[in-house]
């Protein structure tokens, strides 16, 4: 695991203790709607602690996704592709932009930076998928990010978006050899002799990861 990654996880845990004094974010979420999304199903019982727990596994997964993507991508000969991507992400949380409209050392400001990361993976993995035929880190959080769209509330969530998406474009157009045949040619040889599924396969705890949704707040579908 990298020394960024284990920065970040020492940032995130200072938020949780002032969380925990605060409860900044306990509060905002008191004054959510409790129809945040058709899909959620939210206990009976205190349902603002279970969005908060939801909350704070989605930014503990942060860190984690990091550290997974980035070995996958040295191992398997991507990461001079893959590793902008993984930076920027680094970055939102050492370095937050100053758009962020909450104290980037809080909780809330960790949900904000946790959002930009999760949406910058997405938006990576998607054009991974475009080019390679196959996504880069096998999870899918797109039911989580709209969950915490929903939450962060627009038009701010949007402003969140636009910043990931265009990241995304000006690096995809910089990165001239990943539009190259021979990268996906090379992925796709990879992932044709089973080394990617090798190399994803000692990541558990981020395969699980994919379904916290479903765990937590998704109402079952028949």
């Amino acid at each position: 695991m990298s020394n960024i990654s284990d920065q970040i996880r020492r940032k995130i845990a200072l938020a949780k203790r002032r969380e925990d004094t605060e409860h900044a974010l306990l509060a905002m979420l008191d004054s959510l709607p409790l129809s945040l999304h058709n899909s959620i199903n939210l206990p009976n019982e205190q349902p603002t602690y279970a969005l908060h727990k939801f909350i704070t596994e989605y930014i503990d997964l942060v860190p984690n996704i990091i550290d997974a993507a980035a070995q996958c991508a040295r191992e398997t000969s991507v990461f001079e592709h893959v590793g902008p991507f993984i930076h920027v992400a680094e970055q939102f949380f050492l370095d937050p932009l100053s758009s962020i409209c909450h104290d980037p050392d809080s909780l809330l400001g960790m949900l904000d930076e946790a959002y930009l990361a999760h949406r910058l993976i997405e938006e990576a993995n998607d054009r991974f998928i475009d080019r390679a035929g196959y996504p880069l880190i096998p999870v899918d959080l797109t039911r989580s990010n709209i969950i915490i769209h929903g939450i962060i509330g627009e038009p701010y969530a949007n402003e969140l978006d636009a910043i990931a998406e265009d990241l995304t474009k000006r690096m995809i157009a910089l990165e001239s050899v990943y539009q190259s045949e021979a990268f996906a040619q090379q992925v796709r040889r990879e992932k044709n002799t089973g080394h990617w599924d090798q190399v994803w396969s000692r990541w558990p705890c981020i395969m699980a990861s994919s379904d916290i949704t479903l765990k937590l707040l998704y109402k079952r579908v028949n």
